[in-house]
């Protein structure tokens, strides 16, 4: 996947976090952290730089994402894309 897929996948994210309602504040904070890693490594990618390490970003987005998966499937179907470009990306 392309710098630019990621990107607006990374933005697709953000504006369905926008529009989420009832999300604690922990919970928006790990999300936003996460997306702040995501771009990172995106840019990294960009730069033709090897993904530095992760911290396990991926398996970090797929727990976050289990917290939302009753009330807001939007944010889940975001997170997941987000996670499957970066374990495309080779994160």
């Amino acid at each position: 996947m392309k710098a630019d897929e990621l990107r607006q996948t990374l933005q697709q994210l953000h504006e369905e976090l926008g529009r989420a309602s009832s999300i604690d504040p922990e919970s928006e904070r790990l999300l936003r952290e996460l997306m702040a890693d995501s771009a990172k490594l995106i840019g990294a990618g960009e730069s033709g730089q090897a993904p530095a390490e992760s911290g396990g970003i991926v398996e970090r987005l797929v727990e976050a994402s289990k917290d939302f998966e009753e009330q807001h499937p939007g944010l889940v179907s975001a997170i997941g894309r987000l996670a499957d470009a970066l374990s495309r990306m080779g994160v």
